[in-house]
Order: C-alpha cells, then structure tokens, then sequence
C-alpha cells in the first residue's frame, strides 16, 4: 500500500551454544521499523504457537512492536527453528532462529523398537575439530548404531531399534590443538516383558488329575505385573491357587481338575513398556455322569411293567452304557428275566420290565471304571533306566479288561513289545515294566480299562534325556 511502511525485524538468536535440557531460554522480536499497527505472531517449525500447542512455551507482548518467546524449562520437543512474522498494511516480513538442544535422547525411557537420534553440535572452537561418540566409555563399534557428520562441527548418532542392550551413556568428545571437552547423555530403555512358553502338557487330563502351569517372565523391566485369566476373564476360583516366586514367576495350580476347569489360561505380563501374554489351553477327559433315576416310590405288584432310563448328562464320547442287576450284567442274566434293554441316542439306555416278579427285586447300576492316575516320575529317564507303572482300576464293576497302549496303539505292536514285562496283580491291577529305556521307549504310555459300563483312559509320558 502506498505510504505505508513495511516491517523490519531486528535480528535475534538464542546464542551461540547449544541449550540443554532443563535450562531457561528467552529471545526478542523488535519489529523496530514499519508503520502501526503491526501484529507478531511466532512459529515453531512452521507451526503457529498457540495457547493450545503452546507445550511450555509462553509469549509476552511488550507495547507495539515488541514480542518475547520464553521456554521456563527445556525439553526435547523444543528443538527447532523458531520464526517470528510482523505483517501490516505493508506486508509481512519473517526472521528465524534456531533452538539446537545437545545430547539428549527424549523425556521419557525408549521402548524397544523405537528408533532413536541424538546430535552432538560444536558450535565454536578452531578447525579441525575431531569428534568421536564413546558408548559406557567405551569406543561406539556396533553395526545397529549409525554415526553420521553434518559438516564440519556436529555428528548425529542414530539407533534405528532400540534394545535393551543400548541402554546407558552416550558421551560425544569433540577436540581441537587447545582442548579437549565431553558432553554425556543417557538412554534408558523400557525393555518389555518376555513370557517363556508353558503348558499343562500335550495329552487331555482327566477329571480328578492335578494341573499345574508356570509363567516365568524371562525378561523384562520393573516393576511388573502379572496376572491369570481363564477364557478370557480374571481368575476368582476357590479351587485355582495362584502363587507368586519372586518377582518373576507366578504359579497356578489346580488340585483336582474338573469339566468346569477345561478352557484356556492366560498369563499376561505388564510393564512400562508394554502388556505381553501367552495363552495354553487345558483339555479334560470328564467322566461319565449318570442322572439319578428310580422305579418310583411304592414298591412294584406282581406283574406291574416297569421301566427306567440311565442318562449320561456330561461325559466325553465314546460312552459305553451298561446295565446290571445285583452286580451281574442284563445281558448275561437268563432269558426267562425278561428284561429289555434299548438304547436312546448315544447318551442313555432304557431299560424295562413287561412283568415283575421275585426275580427281579434287587439294585440296578450301570457304573463306568474309574483308573488311579500314575506317572513315570517327575524327571525324565536316562539311557538304561529302568522303569514301571502301575495302573489300577479303583472302581467300577466287574468284570473289567485292562489294556495298556503305547502312543495310542496296541503296545503289541510296538517294535520293542518283547522287552516291556506286563504283569496283573489280582483283578483290578496291571503293571508295566522296562528294565532298560532307549529312544525307542519314549512317548505316551496309555492304561484303557473297560467294563459293560464304558471306558475310561489315563496317560503318561515317558521322557528319555538325550533325544
């Protein structure tokens, strides 16, 4: 516009050297020429600063010309080229500054991965300057931290991913023929939880059987939190004990495994860093379970019919149902009984009478066998040991068949079945014995019991050191 004159901004700077963390800065803009009225504003790389965005940085006017840029307390994200604008009527006109903060890598501790810069600036001092970066007083020579000059008076050093080994100090040395001066910056590292794998085991437990899974935090810092979850929801459970080792390692233990216990289980482990998990699921073979049933209240008549169902309301397929009658199975009573026995889908057998007399008062059961649960021991074998185990079939009725399968199948079949000793010990009982183990042995060793009733299994595991 004609007549009017345009700004003009006494130069400004925040010195010569660079700031530090935590230290004061102010600078001035003058706008010392130009017609009235005159608005100044400031920019922070380019950005306006606002009360809004201001992040500690506070601007006073003084008169009309006159604008002051303050930062009480340095942090990194100060860093930058600083612009004042004066426009008028006339125009607008700019001058910039730049805010140069040395060595530092940020406020807060890095997390793992993240990528990581700091820039050693030598602002005055004779050429040559030598510079060279020490990492724990040491000479930097690791292939993962880039060093890079920026002309004659700074170096930038660059971690593309940090870990937790980069964690400490970071000293920049610059030199020249009349000294010698350092500057030090740490870099402290959120290193994040690491959760070593676990399992309640490869085979299906069965109900009765104790479970017990360790989650054992590897690595990671403190202070750290670990906790369970069961399908998904924190564990509250009477019958889930929960115990703490150290800081490290949390046990969770289930004395004896039911239906209800079968789902997965969560560890999840928390730090600063960040919130890790590992998830194992546990399998239970349940027993069958047979609703309670009655011929009624009163006593039966000579003739009446009678008819009863044995229900199977949970269990794990394949079910087997059996009647007996005093102890002696249905089928294996005399014709002239006269009992029918027909079968309702997989889970319940019926059984009738069209006429009762005397022969037929007594109890009726239809029982599945139940196996004591056995192992070969809590450590794995060695070459040429021996080894045994016992199954026995603590309930059920008779007669029962025992059965031992190696790796789900017959262990007749089995290349070394030659070497395995079976022996029964009564009706109940059947042992298994090896007098000396080899890689052949290993595997899963499981006892099948059967009765009119069902079947019922239980495993172990047999581990041989050295495969």
């Amino acid at each position: 516009m004609s007549g009017v004159v345009l700004p003009k901004i006494f130069p400004f700077s925040f010195g010569e050297d660079p700031s530090h963390i935590d230290s004061f800065v102010t600078v001035q803009c003058a706008a010392t020429v130009g017609d009235l009225p005159i608005d100044i504003e400031w920019l922070h790389d380019g950005l306006l600063v606002t009360r809004s965005n201001d992040y500690g940085i506070s601007i006073l006017h003084s008169g009309r010309r006159v604008s002051t840029l303050t930062i009480e307390s340095i942090r990194d994200h100060h860093a930058g080229n600083y612009t004042c604008r004066a426009k008028n009527q006339a125009g607008t006109v700019e001058q910039s500054t730049q805010l140069i903060i040395n060595g530092f890598f940020g406020d807060d501790p890095m997390n793992e991965g993240d990528s990581g810069s700091v820039q050693c600036n030598v602002p005055s001092g004779d050429l040559p300057i030598g510079i060279r970066w020490y990492f724990n007083g040491a000479v930097i020579e690791d292939l993962a931290t880039t060093i890079t000059n920026i002309g004659k008076r700074a170096k930038v050093l660059t971690i593309d991913s940090v870990a937790a080994r980069h964690a400490g100090n970071y000293t920049c040395e610059a030199s020249n023929l009349a000294d010698v001066v350092h500057y030090s910056a740490s870099l402290v590292v959120n290193v994040p939880p690491k959760i070593v794998p676990f399992s309640f085991g490869e085979e299906t437990m069965n109900s009765g059987d104790s479970g017990s899974v360790q989650c054992n935090v590897l690595s990671g810092d403190f202070p750290l939190s670990i906790r369970w979850y069961f399908s998904g929801y924190l564990i509250d459970d009477h019958t889930v004990t929960i115990t703490s080792i150290g800081k490290r390692l949390s046990v969770l233990n289930i004395d004896s495994v039911h239906g209800r216990h079968a789902g997965n289980y969560t560890c999840e482990a928390q730090n600063k860093a960040e919130t890790v998990s590992y998830t194992t699921e546990l399998l239970v073979n349940v027993p069958p379970k047979i609703a309670p049933f009655t011929f009624g209240d009163e006593p039966l008549n000579y003739g009446d019919s009678a008819l009863i169902y044995c229900s199977i309301t949970s269990g794990d397929f394949p079910i087997k149902i059996q009647w007996y009658l005093n102890e002696v199975a249905v089928d294996q009573l005399d014709p002239f009984y006269n009992i029918n026995q027909a079968d309702f889908g997989k889970k319940a057998k019926a059984l009738s009478i069209d006429g009762v007399n005397e022969r037929h008062v007594g109890n009726y059961t239809c029982p599945p066998p139940k196996i004591a649960p056995f192992v070969f021991g809590e450590d794995a074998l060695n070459y040429g040991d021996s080894a045994s185990v016992q199954c026995s079939v603590i309930s059920g009725d008779m007669p029962i068949m025992i059965e031992w399968l190696f790796n789900n199948a017959s262990i007749s079949k089995a290349s070394f079945s030659d070497s395995v000793n079976i022996a029964d010990f009564g009706k109940r009982t059947k042992a298994l014995a090896i007098d000396g183990v080899d890689e052949r042995y290993a595997g899963n060793y499981t006892c099948r019991a059967t009765n009119r009733a069902s079947s019922t299994y239980h495993t172990a595991e047999l581990i041989v050191n050295g495969l």
